[in-house]
């Protein structure tokens, strides 16, 4: 089911408000990028400890007008980081069959982008907020519970809902339409940070482009808890434990 799932993701998922078409994934290497998700229960590409990620559009539709990258950031710091460089991509192409993207050399951009926020989201869905206005179309996926799957999982505890912060790439706009993709870094990236996108193009900007849950990012601190084992595990676990002591006491030379 998964791998069904990734290969219709791969297609290009298209609703009815809009193209949820933004991912976010790891950089890898130079030029290199990966956009599988399954960080926690098939969803999330992890990012990682980096302060890297890569952005891009899944489509090879028309130029954008605006674009954002949101950062949700969980027990925010006391300043959000700001982006220090891009390195730009045009006309990458499709993800091969294990989510990777092997580009040509970008152009590189030293820059300083500050982002704009916060917006609080205690409980809900992103779209729910003020950026539901500035934002719109913002999947119904990316919503804290989703969210907070993930929190726990690398051991985080979600103390006072998240933090969201936007980052105004529209200077990148026009050549992301077609296979985009810029390689964001920042000054640092605070753990358990969930990256998504959105932008919008068109007529009067009312085609809108948005990120989903399954293909958004997420900083991992590398130390994930340890999943609890399902009842029916811990009883798998059991009977192997008898089996094996009976085994040895079977083996053992009489007295």
């Amino acid at each position: 089911m998964r791998l069904l799932s990734f290969c219709i993701l791969g297609l290009g998922l298209v609703s009815m408000g809009s193209a949820q078409s933004l991912w976010v994934g790891s950089v890898t290497g130079t030029n290199a990028f990966n956009f599988t998700p399954g960080y926690v229960g098939g969803e999330l590409t992890n990012i990682g400890s980096s302060n890297q990620l890569a952005f891009y559009n899944h489509s090879n539709g028309g130029a954008f007008t605006q674009l954002d990258l949101i950062l949700a950031f969980v027990n925010p710091p006391v300043t959000a980081p700001s982006i220090t460089a891009v390195e730009t991509y045009t006309n990458v192409g499709n993800v091969n069959g294990s989510g990777n993207i092997s580009a040509s050399s970008g152009a590189s951009h030293t820059v300083s982008i500050a982002p704009s926020g916060p917006t609080q989201l205690n409980s809900g869905k992103v779209n729910s907020t003020s950026l539901g206005s500035s934002a719109p179309g913002i999947s119904n996926s990316e919503q804290t519970s989703n969210y907070n799957s993930a929190e726990t999982k690398d051991g985080i505890t979600q103390t006072g809902g998240y933090s969201l912060y936007v980052y105004n790439l529209n200077s990148y706009a026009a050549n992301f339409g077609d296979y985009g993709l810029l390689d964001l870094t920042f000054s640092n990236m605070p753990k358990g940070t969930i990256a998504l996108g959105w932008g919008c193009g068109g007529t009067n900007c009312k085609t809108d482009y948005t990120s989903i849950f399954t293909q958004s990012g997420f900083a991992s601190n590398g130390t994930p808890v340890s999943p609890v084992p399902e009842p029916v595990s811990l009883l798998l676990l059991g009977t192997a434990a008898v089996a094996v002591i009976g085994i040895r006491r079977k083996n053992q030379p009489q007295a």
